[in-house]
């Protein structure tokens, strides 16, 4: 099985929309597109699972992680990854604690697309999918996630 705790290592990680943390605890999340006149993206938490569970059931698929931005808060002892997965419309978001480049928690979604120009901010992070939506993910409580869309002119 795949050590998440030391994610960057291998760049892979469960197929499922949530919160993965090194424990192999998944926070799941029902992450739909609601794209409609507020142009939001509706996250239901959905309960938790692990990635035990998940393979004891046959239901463990891996997915191959590509690192696309970076940013490093050194004074926090934080770096967030951000990038896409195997399929175009996947993204993941990775908080990693900066000195050791272990795995704090990492966001993973099906349909998020890429993630890009990650920030660090008063304990918070932030990132934007490829398709122009801003995510932002608190550090202590990540399955709290608040995302705003704006429509492509």
């Amino acid at each position: 099985m795949v050590n998440m705790l030391t994610f960057v290592d291998h760049l892979e990680c469960p197929t499922v929309n949530g919160i993965i943390y090194p424990s192999g605890i998944i926070q799941l999340v029902d992450a739909k597109s609601e794209w409609s006149h507020s142009e939001a993206i509706k996250l239901v938490p959905a309960g938790q699972t692990s990635i035990a569970k998940l393979e004891e059931n046959d239901n463990l698929e891996w997915n191959s992680c590509a690192v696309l931005d970076r940013t490093v808060n050194e004074k926090e002892n934080l770096e967030v990854l951000t990038g896409e997965c195997a399929f175009g419309s996947e993204g993941f978001v990775a908080l990693l604690e900066f000195t050791t480049q272990k795995l704090i928690w990492l966001a993973f979604f099906t349909d998020s697309n890429p993630f890009i120009h990650p920030r660090i901010e008063r304990g918070l992070v932030y990132a934007t999918s490829t398709l122009n939506c801003k995510w932002r993910f608190d550090f202590k409580e990540p399955a709290n996630i608040q995302v705003e869309c704006y429509k492509f002119i």
